[in-house]
């Protein structure tokens, strides 16, 4: 390889606070990106990584914390990254939110002249009510906060820094984004939703018992909907509209939080998993039904309706009937999701429930056909590759 090879390479430096080196994005970002002619070193938090099995390019450093990141101390950036950034061509930030942000106002005072694409997953009010509950539970207490740091953000330059593009998982979310941080001058922008690679399936060869089976696929915490799940189980086991009294709920996901974990005692627990494959070769042969409520969200700040949920992608993906709550507003137009599997309150579930439950092998059938219309990982990865592309200038 000639080093004028190397020289007409975009230099591109992706930082990926919070996530891990076989993170779907992170990893489809990078893939994308070199496909495109761009030479990317990869910067991921150490603790978060093995480094007995990281590439060459990526990088291991210990993690920035939250003051040196808000109050801007560029001596708790590692060397090598400032090394790295310096000379980029790109600045590319893989991170949920206001953290990134503030993280990429440090990078830019090292290197103005580089172009920042920002991959942001989040909605920002969801962000600030999630870490303000840290500090207190009062309702009014944390309206104020929430208000206040709404005008700060649209006021002032502290989370504003440069950005040249902007990706995220919905047009409404992107949006929402630049309102919120009072960005004048139109941004890029490109939505990705957050599917996957499709899976091949093989119902045809399986038998499935007729025992009705719940299933939960995602992180498993407090505000995440799981304890909804628990108790709509419990409903369906005391409703006369379903014929089924004895229900079993399968869980797949990583757990936050002991109290959490002993609530499992009582479940069908199968662990952590790296992707839908997985679990596809893991779970339960039986009438799989999924359940979505939605994220807790008290304080109304549409976390709902900008929703790209991985779950509902993965129950889509692995053919697994699902019934969701109408909230989820964005996803449904996305995935054009029909009424059968939507809920608006607790009558019509249960009716819905005992819906896909006595016509489960035509659900299945609606769902699969769902499923083979919806745009997955390889079409996603194009549409980001196009868009990456005009950024970037390659070819």
């Amino acid at each position: 390889m000639t080093s004028e090879y190397l020289e007409n390479k975009l230099q591109v430096v992706m930082i990926a606070p919070g996530h891990d080196q076989f993170d779907r994005r992170v990893c489809r970002s990078v893939q994308v990106l070199k496909e495109l002619n761009c030479s990317v070193d990869l910067f991921l938090e150490k603790h978060r990584v093995d480094d007995e099995i990281l590439d060459s390019n990526v990088y291991a450093y210990d993690a920035i914390g939250i003051f040196s990141v808000i109050f801007g101390f560029r001596n708790a950036i590692s060397s090598e990254m400032k090394s790295k950034v310096s000379k980029a061509d790109i600045i590319y930030i893989h991170d949920s939110g206001l953290y990134g942000l503030r993280l990429l106002r440090i990078l830019l005072k090292l290197n103005s002249r580089a172009k920042v694409i920002f991959d942001y997953h989040d909605l920002v009010t969801w962000e600030v009510v999630h870490h303000f509950k840290k500090l207190s539970s009062n309702k009014y207490f944390l309206s104020f906060l929430a208000y206040l740091a709404k005008k700060i953000f649209q006021k002032t330059y502290w989370f504003r820094p440069k950005i040249d593009a902007l990706i995220g998982i919905t047009d409404s979310q992107l949006k929402h984004f630049e309102k919120s941080f009072g960005y004048k001058r139109e941004i890029s922008k490109c939505a990705i939703a957050n599917t996957r690679p499709k899976i091949e399936l093989q119902y045809g060869s399986k038998e499935i018992e007729p025992k009705l089976n719940l299933i939960w696929i995602g992180n498993i915490g407090l505000g995440r909907g799981f304890e909804d799940v628990v108790s709509m189980r419990d409903s369906i086991a005391k409703s006369s509209l379903v014929d089924c009294k004895d229900i079993n709920l399968t869980v797949f996901g990583k757990v936050w939080g002991e109290q959490t974990f002993r609530s499992l005692n009582d479940l069908d627990f199968r662990g952590s998993f790296r992707d839908d494959a997985e679990i596809y070769e893991k779970m339960p042969q039986t009438r799989l039904i999924a359940i979505f409520q939605g994220w807790d969200d008290p304080y109304d700040t549409k976390i709902n309706e900008i929703a790209s949920p991985n779950k509902v992608y993965s129950y889509l993906n692995l053919g697994i009937p699902f019934l969701i709550n109408n909230k989820l507003a964005d996803f449904i137009e996305v995935a054009n999701v029909p009424d059968c599997f939507l809920y608006r309150d607790t009558g019509d579930f249960l009716e819905k429930i005992a819906y896909l439950n006595e016509n489960y092998l035509e659900s299945q059938e609606l769902i699969l056909e769902l499923r083979n219309n919806v745009s997955w990982d390889v079409e996603e990865s194009r549409k980001i590759k196009t868009f990456l592309a005009g950024i970037t200038g390659a070819h």
